[in-house]
């Protein structure tokens, strides 16, 4: 009788992999036969790449409701802008990611956006991506933490629409206590002078 079962893609990924160590050639298959993983290493990595871990806890406390009080600088030394907006962020994926839903207002006009947060335990990073309703590219950013998990920068770019030069971005995420942290932006236009331009003070909503 035929198996119909779907195939989970994580063997998928693993089949592949002892594909491509079964074709190398042979001169290179005779060399290297003795330090060749099993498949019971190979997957022993794997899953253990896919575990949430130590920093997955950090980011743990941040799931929740939120209001945001925003300051915003479109310039050094401007008077900032104020708005307000409510984020909700919770896990998904077994907890190994991160999802906040961002609403509010920016200009009078309806603000949204979505962001994904990670630890990737292979390349030993933070990682976070973002896209709203005012633009169309997705942002990425990358970066580690300090102070056992309370503080957390991460750095990013992207393209400006008016001058076509990049844009670097610095984000810092501070935690405070159970009710409140910090997120500040910082960006630099090409090779200019790095300037703050977005605060955002998250309290928890409670009820």
């Amino acid at each position: 009788m035929t198996d119909h079962r779907p195939i989970h893609p994580r063997w998928i990924v693993v089949a592949a992999v002892v594909a491509l160590v079964s074709i190398a050639p042979l001169a290179a298959q005779q060399e290297t036969v003795a330090e060749a993983p099993t498949m019971d290493e190979m997957m022993e990595a794997w899953m253990e790449s896919a575990e949430p871990g130590e920093h997955h806890a950090h980011l743990a406390p941040f799931a929740g409701r939120w209001t945001a009080e925003i300051s915003m600088w479109m310039e050094p030394g401007a008077e900032p802008s104020m708005s307000h907006a409510k984020t909700e962020a919770q896990w998904v994926l077994g907890g190994r990611y991160l999802e906040w839903i961002h609403a509010g207002e920016f200009a009078g006009m309806p603000f949204e956006g979505r962001q994904m947060d990670a630890y990737n335990n292979v390349e030993q990073r933070y990682e976070s991506t973002w896209a709203d309703n005012f633009g169309t590219p997705i942002l990425y950013y990358m970066g580690h933490c300090e102070e056992n998990g309370t503080v957390r920068t991460l750095h990013g770019e992207f393209t400006d629409p008016m001058s076509g030069q990049t844009v670097s971005q610095r984000a810092v995420y501070t935690w405070q206590d159970d009710d409140h942290w910090t997120y500040e932006s910082y960006m630099a236009m090409g090779d200019g002078e790095e300037f703050k331009n977005m605060e955002i003070r998250y309290t928890r909503v409670t009820d």
